[in-house]
């Protein structure tokens, strides 16, 4: 055998111990990255519910404690209900409502979704598989638009929205809400937590982002996300409004009577502040029943 030969046949049993090696080595890091990824989140969520200093290192095992003994996580829909589950329980009857949908065409719906492959075989149906309008009236063998808009409208309606609760004696102190929307760049993604009485922002927090270092990367900066504690969520007359972000400094661009509900913008980044702005209202909106019902609380 040439030694040319020898060469070839060394180099491509190597490349093949290599590739076994890193490959190994991919599946290996896999389940650690997914838990530092696990351990990120929730260390973002006990900062806005003010249960660590964001500026303190923690191990991961501390993290996990804290958040085991001290969360409680639930999930909510429209009505403010919470519940212990994202699963729905889809039975025949679950689109019934008497004049426009009958037992028949309740049942015919509910069998058009399991065959589509929307909700399983045995009815259950897991939110991630709440599509969208289209894909659902596409699903429905039914030609009656008001039909496929009761079924889209009630699909969403029962959607249930991930919520991080923090009680002492049984009462609710804090809850923390995922965020998340485009900036200029990037799909920007954090934490916002209120207080009991449903309308005033005990913490907000940025955990991932792409955007510009220096101009829409402020977003991640300490005296951003500090600017939003103590803001509220509702107007004077506790209509629910969103926390606003001005263009430069709130004195001066926005009237002093509705300071409550703004926060300092971001030089250079009109782009990002408003993409922020954007996806906290869309997000807290979900909410809004869990909130009114505790800002009803608050008022009795």
């Amino acid at each position: 055998m040439s030694s040319n030969v020898k060469s070839f046949l060394f180099a491509g049993v190597m490349c093949l111990i290599m590739s076994i090696l890193l490959t190994s080595a991919n599946l290996g890091l896999r389940d650690r990255q997914a838990l530092n990824i696990e351990i990120d989140k929730q260390k973002n969520i006990l900062s806005v519910l003010g249960l660590i200093e964001s500026n303190k290192k923690y191990t991961g095992d501390e993290i996990n404690r804290v958040f085991s003994e001290s969360v409680e996580k639930a999930y909510t829909d429209q009505s403010g209900q919470l519940y212990d589950s994202s699963t729905i329980k889809i039975g025949p009857s679950y689109f019934e409502n008497g004049s426009t949908i009958d037992a028949a065409t309740s049942q015919a719906i509910v069998n058009d979704l399991s065959q589509s492959g929307l909700i399983s075989k045995d009815g259950y149906l897991e939110q991630d598989e709440i599509k969208s309008s289209e894909t659902i009236f596409n699903a429905l063998s039914s030609t009656n638009e008001s039909v496929k808009s009761i079924v889209a409208s009630s699909l969403e309606i029962a959607r249930r929205n991930i919520i991080y609760i923090l009680k002492k004696n049984d009462s609710i102190v804090r809850y923390a809400v995922p965020v998340s929307g485009y900036g200029l760049w990037s799909t920007i993604y954090g934490f916002l937590a209120l207080e009991k009485d449903g309308e005033t922002i005990a913490g907000f927090t940025v955990y991932a982002h792409g955007e510009t270092p220096g101009l829409g990367g402020e977003c991640e900066k300490e005296w951003f996300k500090e600017q939003f504690v103590g803001k509220k969520i509702t107007d004077k007359e506790g209509n629910f409004i969103s926390v606003g972000i001005a263009k430069g400094k709130v004195k001066g661009a926005i009237p002093e009577t509705k300071w409550d509900n703004w926060v300092d913008g971001m030089s250079g980044a009109t782009i990002t502040s408003k993409g922020i702005q954007a996806f906290l209202k869309t997000d807290l909106e979900k909410y809004e029943g869990f909130s009114q019902i505790l800002r009803t609380e608050a008022q009795s």
